[in-house]
């Protein structure tokens, strides 16, 4: 499967900005309490669901790049990638 029909075929459900719980903290690297993105993906084949993912993005980190919040924009996460990396 190509890229692009992966990303075409990737659809966020939900998204809000919370407080990174514990868990979530510890895996980001950041301190409990800290604001995070968190995005629920429904991923699709054929028009019909497979999987669902929940993605949490520090704000800190991906606040003033431009595409943040989610959208049904297909390159949102590609363009959110190299902030999220450290590479450019």
């Amino acid at each position: 499967m190509s890229l692009e029909k992966l990303l075409a075929d990737r659809l966020a459900q939900a998204f809000a900005a919370v407080a990174g719980g514990p868990h979530v903290a510890g895996r980001l690297g950041i301190r409990p309490g800290d604001t995070v993105m968190h995005t629920r993906y429904r991923y699709l084949a054929d028009g019909n669901p497979i999987q669902l993912a929940d993605s949490y993005e520090p704000i800190a980190v991906t606040g003033g790049i431009g595409c943040s919040v989610p959208s049904s924009v297909p390159r949102a996460a590609p363009t959110r990638a190299p902030a999220l990396t450290g590479t450019t």
